[in-house]
């Protein structure tokens, strides 16, 4: 069941509804206009976000051909999400048809994310790919994205908790500390999302 947007406010939780206020604010960037009483939330979220303690925001975006969500210009919302979150870093965080085949998010950075920063998403549990996780780059996948983007930061998405429904926690010991050598050799952040229920 879809909500209609001021329904949805109502009953989200209050980091559902500053995703949502990005989120409308992606999909609007080449309009260069807000949407009504989206405005007013979004600016709480840019107000909510301290540049003295937040010194980099992740925006993320996405290209779903088969969902017709389309991202037409990277670089313009690149830079309206630059000029809106001043003076902190901003990194995109690409998102091509749910990441479900890597050759073509490839291809995605590589030919509409030149000379933007990037977010790269390393990991995502998910069950469209079960048994495997919807996304799990290897090391030399990763390294393919740093050869063809400006990659800063990757992003490990809830890998705990979907490990610990759908397989042993215990095997992805080796394959985390691959790439987080990779991140401390090439001076990368991380960002390390986990489920509020984790312990």
């Amino acid at each position: 069941m879809q909500l209609e947007p001021n329904e949805y406010f109502e009953n989200a939780t209050k980091e559902q509804r500053a995703s949502a206020n990005l989120s409308s604010e992606i999909s609007l960037a080449d309009q260069n206009h807000f949407i009504g009483q989206n405005k007013d939330q979004y600016q709480s979220l840019l107000n909510a976000v301290d540049p003295q303690t937040c010194k980099t925001v992740v925006v993320h975006v996405c290209e779903k051909p088969n969902e017709d969500v389309h991202l037409p210009n990277p670089a313009y919302t690149y830079q309206k999400m630059v000029k809106e979150f001043a003076p902190r870093e901003v990194l995109l965080l690409p998102e091509y048809n749910s990441n479900l085949n890597w050759k073509d998010t490839l291809h995605w950075i590589s030919t509409d994310f030149t000379g933007i920063p990037i977010c790269l998403p390393v990991f995502e549990g998910g069950n469209l790919s079960l048994p495997d996780p919807n996304l799990k780059l290897t090391l030399p996948e990763v390294q393919q994205a740093m050869s063809v983007a400006d990659v800063r930061m990757i992003r490990i998405a809830e890998m705990i908790s979907w490990y610990m429904e759908y397989s042993n926690p215990a095997s992805i010991r080796d394959e985390v500390i691959e790439i987080l050598d990779i991140c401390q050799n090439n001076g990368l952040k991380v960002l390390w999302e986990r489920m509020e229920n984790q312990r």
